[in-house]
């Protein structure tokens, strides 16, 4: 009984962070937009990778902050276009599927992003 204790031990103690789900390279529904998700000191960020706006260079960082709670991550979200930082949410909906939710006031916005890798 002990052994098979110890073994589940070593099976859940190399099983991936659920939070760290989230890091990847995503790309808009447009196809214009690849961006990086990655993990810095305990939080998520997001820098865009490609690009064909002039407004969203290659290199910003639009996801700042997020830290994962309860199945989502909450944090700030820029947006170049506005050059303003926002609430957001985000969401894996499935493994491939990145559900990023802006709000503002009482209004909200959401977009669909698909991992790239």
């Amino acid at each position: 009984m002990l052994f098979i204790v110890t073994m589940a031990k070593g099976v859940f103690a190399q099983a991936p962070v659920k939070s760290d789900a989230i890091i990847g390279v995503f790309t808009n529904t447009d196809g214009d937009r690849k961006m990086e998700i990655y993990k810095d000191n305990g939080e998520y960020f997001g820098k865009l990778v490609a690009s064909s706006n002039a407004e969203a260079k290659i290199g910003t960082v639009v996801l700042k902050n997020f830290i994962y709670t309860y199945g989502k991550w909450e944090g700030k979200i820029y947006l170049p276009g506005k050059n303003s930082n926002f609430n957001a949410t985000l969401e894996l909906t499935n493994p491939q599927t990145l559900k990023i939710k802006v709000k503002v006031g009482i209004i909200s916005k959401t977009k669909i992003w698909t991992r790239v890798r």
